[in-house]
């Protein structure tokens, strides 16, 4: 495997655990945020 194909690589899976990290937080966001708006209501 040649270095350029390497750093390809690893930007593509970065980038979708990135979005995997991201879809989490917003999900786990989501509950907060409506309870939290609940309560200063």
């Amino acid at each position: 495997m040649q270095l350029p194909e390497l750093q390809t690589w690893y930007q593509m899976h970065l980038r979708s655990a990135q979005d995997h990290v991201r879809n989490i937080l917003e999900q786990a966001r989501k509950p907060f945020v409506s309870s939290t708006i609940s309560m200063s209501n």
